[in-house]
């Protein structure tokens, strides 16, 4: 392979992994002012009592929220793992040569659970 079709196969995963970053910044900019909001509720309760049915509410509302930013944060972070995981192993394949089959069966196995 020349250097431009290597410079092309690893443009991809570069650009995947740098998309991947700024949505994991931004997500976890969500999922802190959930938590903040979280613990703001839960000091107004204590120190207030005539709200404590409303912030109730709002508490059980913000922590679904707060679970589902949590999850999107983990899979989030997992696929970065396969990204880094398939530029390492396409660029093992591109530098090792005859590799091919064992890469397709390295990627069966991490897409399978998920499948």
């Amino acid at each position: 392979m020349e250097v431009v079709e290597i410079l092309q196969a690893s443009l991809v995963p570069i650009v995947i992994l740098s998309a991947a970053g700024l949505l994991s910044l931004s997500m976890q900019q969500r999922y802190g002012r959930v938590i903040d909001r979280i613990r703001a509720f839960h000091e107004m309760m204590v120190q207030d009592v005539s709200w404590k049915n409303l912030i109730e509410k709002q508490l059980d509302l913000l922590i679904k929220r707060g679970r589902l930013l949590r999850n999107s944060l983990f899979f989030l972070m997992l696929s970065i793992l396969f990204a880094l995981l398939s530029t390492f192993f396409l660029s093992f394949q591109i530098l090792g040569g005859n590799t091919g089959s064992t890469t397709l069966i390295l990627f069966y196995f991490l897409s399978f659970p998920f499948s």
